[in-house]
């Protein structure tokens, strides 16, 4: 988890983004920067995932020195598609990268090339554009807003309040929330005017004006697989998460398992056995002090078996007191 920032047009200068950048350092404890641009500044908070030396530092720039990146996220292709871009001379190897080498070559064509979760905003310094792009289904957040003539964006909604932004409570939407149980049915937040950026969508600032468009659109993308045996679809799901889960291991750092007793989390575990050195993982799960909502006992015997490093983390009633104020501000 990383964290971004920024501000176009109108009052697009460092000393403001600072702030926003400082609001979200939860996000990314390994470093910030900021990059003054022409026409914007973008700030971001660094974790290290992918290539923990300098040269991820973010914000990023070409090695042609025309496009700008501020980026959240995690490309799980890299690997494939940095061989794809053998003649871009990188500099790191770090998935931003490949991001920024992708959009040099085949501009916002190389979305559909990538594979992950991610938020980022790209400046093209040519062609004097922004554009902000979230992933397919909206794991990565992204907020924005337009106020005075400038553009204000970030990972998180206190990254804008932090600019000045108003927080002002959005009635309809609260009301959505406490009634039904409705939230980012709409692009609307719960604070007035602030907006977010919905999964598989772009979004293109240039000279002041916004313009959106879907990317990806998951119906239009569903093609029906008939007349197989039942072997065969267990297979092919098979081969699918295969895949999927060799690439979301992919990391510099260690790798982690949220694991309850549930049978997804549980077969998720196993399937990650069949794919990795189950050693080289580690298991965290939340425990209560009440035994009878406490999972942990036996999460513990069957990571134990196994010898998977496990990790408890007790949550008591106090601490949910404790910490209200931190996760409400």
């Amino acid at each position: 988890m990383c964290g971004i920032a920024g501000i176009i047009g109108k009052d697009a200068r460092e000393e403001r983004v600072r702030p926003m950048i400082s609001a979200i350092a939860h996000r990314g404890p390994d470093g910030e920067g900021i990059a003054q641009l022409p026409f914007a500044a973008f700030g971001h908070r660094r974790l290290s995932i992918i290539d923990l030396s300098d040269a991820g530092h973010q914000p990023m720039t070409s090695t042609d020195g025309r496009f700008v990146i501020t980026f959240n996220g995690e490309l799980y292709n890299y690997r494939e598609l940095r061989a794809e871009l053998s003649d871009y001379p990188f500099q790191s190897h770090t998935d931003t990268e490949v991001v920024l080498a992708a959009w040099s070559k085949w501009g916002e064509k190389a979305l559909e090339r990538f594979l992950g979760m991610f938020a980022f905003a790209i400046a093209d310094l040519k062609q004097e554009t922004v554009t902000l792009v979230r992933d397919r289904l909206g794991i990565k957040p992204l907020f924005y807003t337009e106020q005075n003539g400038a553009f204000y964006f970030g990972s998180e909604i206190k990254a804008l309040l932090a600019a000045g932004i108003s927080s002002k409570p959005n009635e309809s939407i609260v009301a959505d929330y406490l009634l039904y149980g409705y939230y980012e049915h709409r692009p609307e937040t719960f604070f007035e005017g602030i907006l977010s950026l919905r999964g598989g969508h772009l979004l293109t600032w240039k000279n002041g004006q916004t313009t959106i468009r879907r990317w990806w659109n998951l119906p239009e993308r569903v093609e029906p697989i008939l007349g197989l045996s039942d072997q065969e679809y267990i297979d092919a799901f098979q081969g699918l998460l295969d895949s999927s889960l060799r690439m979301h291991l992919r990391s510099d750092v260690s790798v982690g398992v949220n694991l309850s007793s549930g049978v997804d989390s549980v077969s998720l575990l196993y399937e990650l056995k069949r794919v990795t050195n189950p050693k080289e993982l580690h298991v965290f799960s939340m425990g209560f002090a009440d035994p009878a909502h406490d999972e942990t006992k036996d999460i513990a015997a069957l990571v134990h078996a196994e010898g998977i490093p496990f990790h408890r983390v007790e949550i008591g009633s106090q601490d949910y007191i404790d910490y209200m104020e931190e996760t409400l501000r």
